[in-house]
């Protein structure tokens, strides 16, 4: 599935459908409560957050075995 604005493919329709708003000017509503960082659906922000919190856990886990 190839953008019709770019030369971006995806493998599936729904994810051109998504890339597809960054084209046409659709408002990112959504918004990441750490960082400010916006995105287009709360899908997307969800994934994020989940980034963050698994990068905030490592670090976590790297800070205690160094205090050991």
């Amino acid at each position: 599935f190839v953008c019709d604005a770019c030369p971006k493919s995806f493998n599936m329709p729904s994810e051109l459908t998504l890339h597809r708003r960054t084209h046409n000017g659709m408002e990112t509503n959504v918004r990441c409560n750490f960082c400010g960082e916006r995105f287009y659906t709360k899908y997307e922000r969800a994934s994020h957050v989940k980034q963050i919190i698994r990068m905030t856990d490592i670090a976590a886990r790297g800070a205690r075995s160094l205090a050991k």
